[in-house]
């Protein structure tokens, strides 16, 4: 930082800025404390630990009940379709398609905005209709 630059931060805006600094570890401290006492692992999870285990796993979430009904009626949907169909925002309809891909309960055919969710086997439904 050159001379000028440090002549024009006020002592307000430095303390201001330490409080800000001391909130975040503040905060940052209490949640992976809460994060072990729950006996969750440090950092983040990889996509596996993220998935169901199960199929009854998979029914314990609403929303992922709710994408695979939608994926049954109408065969295969694009995360925006499903967003829409579902009134869900865009982050919870992509991890919650993730956890049902990382599973094998859906399949995804193209990528990003082109990509079509459905379920596996649904393939022979599509000729049919």
């Amino acid at each position: 930082m050159n001379q000028n630059a440090q002549q024009s931060i006020s002592p307000d805006f430095a303390e201001r800025c330490a409080r800000l600094g001391a909130l975040l570890a503040l905060a940052d401290e209490r949640y992976w404390r809460k994060e072990r006492l729950a006996g969750r692992p440090f950092g983040p999870r990889t996509e596996t630990e993220k998935a169901p285990t199960s199929p009854v796993d998979l029914g314990a979430d609403g929303f992922e009940r709710q994408i695979l009904a939608y994926l049954l009626n109408h065969v295969a949907a694009s995360p925006h379709e499903l967003r829409v169909a579902l009134g869900v925002s865009r982050g919870t309809i992509t991890r919650k398609l993730a956890r049902l891909r990382a599973a094998g309960a859906v399949r995804a055919t193209g990528k990003t905005r082109r990509a079509e969710y459905s379920l596996p086997g649904s393939d022979e439904l599509k000729v049919a209709v």
